[in-house]
């Protein structure tokens, strides 16, 4: 559902597709979300730490409660989906699937890189780097916040960056990358950002909303072996 007009769509945004990335990286907030403005109603961190299955849905409650609204006046839920940790992320679609088929609101997938992008870097040539595990990590490349490629999964002592080009990883990545000079910010995971990407992104039927993996999940390949 796109705002029409003025009218601002009310909009849930969950961000946990990161949650061991600070502090601050994994919240919920509601939106009065127009083509022009953005207005906070509520917002709601979850600890770093908190298992995310037993804190996501009490806390999407109590920041629908202090926005002042019902669930049922939701016109949008917007969930980040990844690339990220297996289990937040797919405890957030299943929340978002389950708001969404419980209330009618519209149901969209926003990819994590997509806000990182629309947050840090709006002008420009951009590189998203998440996900990194051993010796490899999820890439994409944007320009004026908008995706020049697909992204995908390549080796770190592969990974390049054009002079220019502003490189969003973590900064563990980047004391890894000694090979590469460049402009470097940390990324800020924002349930904003995702709210305000949802406005360009087609919503899905709740049923088709699925995560997305930099790669095989860990669990998945150790059952896969054991069969």
């Amino acid at each position: 559902m796109h705002a029409t007009g003025d009218r601002p769509v009310i909009t849930l945004a969950i961000e946990t597709s990161n949650p061991g990335s600070g502090p601050d990286a994994a919240g919920v907030g509601v939106y009065d979300l127009s083509p022009k403005t953005t207005v906070e109603r509520a917002r709601l961190t979850l600890a770093p730490r908190s298992r995310h299955d037993d804190a996501l849905v009490p806390a999407i409650d109590a920041c629908v409660r202090e926005a002042g609204l019902t669930p049922s006046e939701l016109g949008r839920v917007a969930v980040s989906v990844g690339p990220g940790g297996y289990t937040s992320i797919r405890i957030a679609v299943t929340a978002a699937k389950m708001i969404c088929e419980a209330t009618g609101a519209s149901c969209v997938p926003v990819p994590t890189a997509h806000a990182l992008a629309h947050t840090h870097a709006r002008e420009g040539d951009a590189l998203v780097c998440l996900a990194w595990k051993r010796g490899d990590v999820w890439r994409q490349t944007f320009r004026d916040a908008q995706p020049i490629d697909a992204g995908r999964v390549i080796a770190i002592d592969q990974l390049d960056v054009p002079r220019g080009t502003l490189l969003i990883t973590d900064e563990a990545l980047r004391e890894r990358l000694t090979h590469i000079e460049s402009l470097h910010e940390t990324p800020r995971f924002d349930p904003r950002a995702i709210a305000e990407c949802s406005a360009q992104i087609e919503p899905v039927d709740p049923l088709e909303l699925l995560p997305l993996y930099s790669r095989e999940p860990e669990a998945v390949r150790l059952w896969e072996q054991r069969r």
